[in-house]
């Protein structure tokens, strides 16, 4: 399957076709080019909304430059904000390739398991907050797993290009939180890439064991200090220390669809 760099030199008829042949390989269909790449989105047989998301070599990890930029930042108590930012600095970025995958439109909502509901408590459309021994015994029974950390980096920064999830300065950072605050699952808002919610924070892991989260700046709004630096997409994992994360979907591409 192609990188992002290839999927971009495609017409739309070549992307649709492409979207089409992984949706006939997974048992769904392909039903629009979203987003400002037109990524293929996928409608799984169980209903689940997938977006075909081109592989890529990036950059994984908190930037020099963006520590510079954090750095630079008025904070309301500088000394807690720069000593977590030192200690995020002790962990180097690094060069890392991620293989094209399917990610969710959306993570598990109420209408689809118990737990914690987040967003509009009232809405069986909000995302759940589960915790890992609840989302393996999920993961278990389907076809589904969890994404890698690489793989959910890779889409916060759409490309490996932002370096905040779902945003390119503080500012949208932080509009990033307050769109899905208090609000069920939304197409509308998105990210670049047809893909919602990840401020909340989902599981990560390998295969069907989630293992750590990735996210969670929202769970956090209104902020009052320096949570915004929850909202680097190059966080370690489990920077957020919180036990219960979302659950979204990823497939591997199948072999007969490359």
């Amino acid at each position: 399957m192609m990188t992002l760099e290839q999927w971009r030199a495609l017409s739309d008829e070549e992307r649709a076709e492409q979207g089409r042949m992984v949706a006939a390989a997974v048992g769904g269909t392909f039903t629009v080019l979203m987003g400002e790449d037109k990524l293929a989105a996928i409608t799984h047989e169980s209903g689940i909304e997938l977006v075909l998301i081109p592989g890529g070599t990036f950059e994984r990890g908190v930037r020099a430059d963006e520590h510079a930029m954090m750095r630079a930042i008025e904070w309301s108590e500088p000394e807690d904000a720069l000593e977590w930012l030192d200690q995020i600095a002790e962990t180097a970025p690094e060069s890392v390739t991620v293989s094209a995958f399917l990610l969710a439109r959306a993570p598990l909502l109420a209408e689809h398991i118990e737990g914690w509901v987040i967003g509009d408590e009232d809405s069986d459309q909000s995302a759940v907050r589960i915790d890992s021994d609840i989302a393996a015994a999920v993961l278990a029974e389907g076809p589904w797993r969890v994404p890698t950390s690489i793989e959910w980096e890779w889409v916060a920064r759409e490309g490996g290009e932002l370096p905040f999830v779902d945003a390119t300065d503080p500012d949208e950072a932080a509009a990033a939180c307050e769109d899905i605050y208090d609000s069920p699952y939304d197409p509308d808002l998105a990210n670049g890439w047809g893909i919602w919610g990840l401020p909340w924070g989902d599981w990560v892991g390998d295969g069907k064991q989630p293992r750590a989260g990735r996210g969670g700046a929202a769970m956090l709004y209104p902020w009052q200090g320096d949570e915004l630096i929850l909202q680097l997409a190059g966080l370690p994992d489990d920077a957020a220390g919180q036990t219960q994360h979302c659950l979204r979907y990823a497939l591997d591409v199948p072999t007969t669809a490359t």
